[in-house]
């Protein structure tokens, strides 16, 4: 059994900015599964978790914020993602976008936002 880890970050002044890790299949046959998952914070690093095997990825917000995961796993960890939000817009940003009628800074009616949620990224087999 593998031993738990605990992630704590002091939001507001710390966020989740990378995840990355390594995937590849472990049976002869099989499809690949997450090796090894590293978190990056914009004050420090957390792992790498697992064995740093197989094809490397990066997953990067590029300045979103990270407000959940999910994933599927059965004996591993199948595959993982994450949900985000797009970052936070100053006033007067917001402002100058509905002004221009643009939404080119992820401003969004309140009610498009509820009916569409979340952005995801999610990396599957």
């Amino acid at each position: 059994m593998a031993a738990l880890e605990e992630i704590k970050l002091q939001f507001p002044e710390e966020i989740l900015i990378s995840v990355s890790g390594h995937y590849c299949p472990v049976v002869y046959g099989g499809g690949p599964v997450i090796r090894s998952l590293t978190f990056k914070s914009n004050q420090r690093t957390f792992g790498p978790f697992g064995v740093q095997e197989g094809t490397p990825f990066n997953f990067s917000t590029n300045g979103g914020l990270v407000v959940g995961f999910y994933g599927r796993s059965g004996w591993f960890l199948d595959s993982i993602g994450f949900y985000l939000s797009n970052p936070k817009v100053s006033l007067i940003q917001r402002v100058q976008t509905m002004f221009k009628g643009l939404h080119a800074l992820g401003v969004k009616d309140s009610e498009e936002q509820k009916a569409k949620g979340s952005k995801g990224f999610f990396w599957n087999k």
